[in-house]
């Protein structure tokens, strides 16, 4: 089962609550125009629902590979409607998971990463510069 959905089956009152916590959070970061705390507070929502499914350390794994991923929220949160977007995404989200929906969740989530790889494609397409990388420089020049 997808850890979203095994997030709807584990989760207490009291981690709904954090969940629903972090969310407000996000809203608030977004009226304040503060993009560095919304991609805070979103990692560590990921996280919380990563932790609450049973696999806490997954967030870690996964954040050891995502640094292209990250380029591409970065750049993303130019666009002031786009933490809007994924506000709303996280609110379907944690509503699914607060009423034990695990289709919802399923569901909630797929959408939400298909608005993130489409991201990463239309970005990766409009900033390509930033994408680029050189070949390690290895031997060059050592006889």
């Amino acid at each position: 089962m997808p850890c979203r959905a095994l997030a709807t089956e584990r989760a207490t009152r009291p981690q709904v609550e954090t969940l629903r916590q972090q969310v407000s959070r996000q809203k608030n970061a977004i009226e304040k125009g503060n993009p560095a705390d919304f991609f805070q507070l979103d990692e560590q929502l990921h996280s919380l629902i990563l932790d609450i499914s049973g696999h806490p350390h997954a967030w870690d794994l996964i954040a050891s590979v995502k640094a292209q991923l990250d380029r591409v929220r970065h750049l993303s949160l130019e666009d002031k409607s786009w933490p809007k977007m994924m506000y709303r995404q996280h609110v379907e989200i944690v509503g699914a998971i607060r009423d034990k929906d695990p289709i919802g969740a399923e569901q909630a989530m797929q959408a939400h990463l298909r608005t993130v790889f489409d991201a990463v494609k239309r970005i990766a397409h409009e900033h390509a510069q930033f994408f680029e990388q050189e070949p390690p420089a290895l031997n060059r020049g050592i006889a």
